[in-house]
């Protein structure tokens, strides 16, 4: 899997407030065929002189994502149906493009800005398929 295009608006994204994710990526061989699909993600928040691993307060460590899938396959989140339009396993060969799909993002009863720096790593039954690092801007930088 390879990202060729990616923006999320707004910049800087506000929390309590929806944003907007648009990307295309490139699926080389069809990904979930052994339903192995591992997704981890690695975020940091770079605040006031402080990092912070989101991860000790999110869910970060996806080992089945197509077991996930199947669970929602009614209520398909926006950003995947948008991309795996019969939300499950598995995702097909092919050119994929997400348009403003619509995120909510949670608030939170402190005000938070900084830099999350963010890295997630696809894999299947242990072999790497896609990587994506992004840096999102939170409040202000």
């Amino acid at each position: 899997m390879n990202f060729t295009a990616f923006s999320l608006t707004p910049d800087p994204i506000k929390l309590g407030s929806d944003a907007q994710v648009s990307f295309t990526a490139q699926v080389k061989e069809d990904i979930g065929t052994t339903n192995t699909l591992q997704i981890d993600v690695d975020a940091k928040l770079d605040t006031q002189g402080t990092t912070i691993d989101v991860c000790d307060y999110l869910t970060c460590h996806f080992p089945d994502f197509c077991s996930i899938l199947k669970q929602y396959k009614s209520k398909c989140p926006g950003v995947i149906k948008k991309l795996v339009p019969q939300c499950q396993c598995p995702l097909k060969k092919n050119e994929y493009t997400v348009t403003k799909a619509t995120i909510p993002l949670p608030s939170v009863p402190i005000t938070v800005n900084g830099l999350v720096r963010t890295t997630v790593d696809v894999k299947e039954s242990g072999k790497q398929m896609g990587c994506i690092e992004v840096e999102i801007c939170i409040g202000s930088c």
